[in-house]
């Protein structure tokens, strides 16, 4: 009987929640395909990671961009980011920001989701500049 609960006890400590299956999964970028994927890290792992894209040694972790430019040219936020690579990952002492290449913003460590506000200042910064081009001409 103690042999049977000392058993379910280390299961019980031993098995992986859904919770911390889902806190162990990350995104991870491929550098040379350029395209993202969900994988289970290991804990000691480092960068480049192994990647299932181009089966090397080519994964690393992104920054996201939820930015996004409308149909009218204003700016605008969406669902599904853009996963980019900071230089800083690729090579040591690279760059700790890159542009992102679908919209053209700059992308840091840690990239924040834009709030609404900072959507609605982009988009006054776009017509400001906008109505300075045009009185010039």
């Amino acid at each position: 009987m103690l042999l049977a609960a000392s058993g379910i006890i280390g299961y019980q400590l031993t098995r992986e929640t859904p919770e911390q299956a889902a806190a162990n999964t990350r995104m991870l970028l491929c550098a040379s395909q350029q395209k993202a994927f969900a994988s289970s890290l290991d804990i000691r792992g480092i960068e480049p990671f192994d990647c299932e894209i181009c089966d090397k040694k080519d994964a690393y972790l992104p920054e996201k961009c939820y930015w996004t430019k409308t149909a009218d040219g204003k700016w605008a936020t969406k669902a599904e980011p853009s996963y980019v690579i900071l230089p800083f990952r690729l090579e040591e002492g690279g760059a700790k920001t890159t542009t992102c290449p679908d919209c053209g913003r700059t992308v840091v460590g840690h990239n924040p989701v834009p709030k609404p506000e900072d959507v609605e200042r982009a988009n006054q910064s776009v017509e400001s500049s906008s109505s300075t081009d045009e009185s010039r001409d």
